[in-house]
């Protein structure tokens, strides 16, 4: 049973503002808010859950969980102006940025620093910190770090906007497109 619900039928059942009043004096009391914030608690695990999952499998370059969470409407954003850069709004696009990223930079692992979520179904809200971890075409490692902002709604991603080093990024890029990979510097792609 949710807050909403909860919230609905108190005021369902009392049409003067006596529902109000009534659901006023319970969001004060104790076991309400716990129940209510234990409840919130399980929901937020279980989406960091996933969040870790899905980033597990970004760094095994399997993109199919990332694609099949997205909503019928979706916004993907990658700061910066390079290969990766710029704002997709279609799943054909998304799609092909997803296809995109194991071939300019191959081997990339992530590692979650911290995820924090807020939110309930209908409106979540989600930020993951993370570290990046791979090798340059010519041999040279590199680490980068970023925040993934990301909303969903009813389970289905809404928003993805990612914030990294942009300019550590464009440097392993250019390394790579100077080692003959052409993609490393292309136009990003956009819809």
């Amino acid at each position: 049973m949710s807050f909403l619900s909860v919230s609905m039928a108190i005021i369902s059942r009392t049409p003067d503002r006596r529902g109000f009043l009534l659901l006023h004096r319970l969001r004060k009391r104790h076991w309400f808010q716990r129940y209510f914030h234990e409840g919130s608690d399980m929901y937020h695990a279980i989406v960091a859950a996933r969040i870790r999952e899905l980033f597990r499998r970004l760094g095994r370059q399997d993109y199919a969980l990332v694609l099949d969470s997205l909503a019928s409407k979706c916004e993907h954003s990658f700061m910066g102006d390079h290969a990766l850069g710029g704002t997709r709004k279609t799943h054909a696009a998304i799609k092909r940025w997803y296809q995109r990223l194991p071939r300019v930079l191959p081997g990339l692992s992530f590692e979650i620093e911290r995820i924090v979520v807020s939110g309930w179904p209908w409106a979540t809200d989600i930020a993951v910190e993370w570290r990046d971890f791979g090798t340059t075409l010519d041999g040279s490692p590199f680490t980068n770090q970023g925040v993934h902002f990301i909303n969903l709604s009813w389970g289905k991603t809404t928003v993805i906007r990612i914030y990294c080093d942009t300019l550590l990024l464009k440097e392993v890029l250019s390394r790579n497109a100077a080692c003959g990979l052409s993609e490393a510097s292309a136009r990003p792609i956009l819809d």
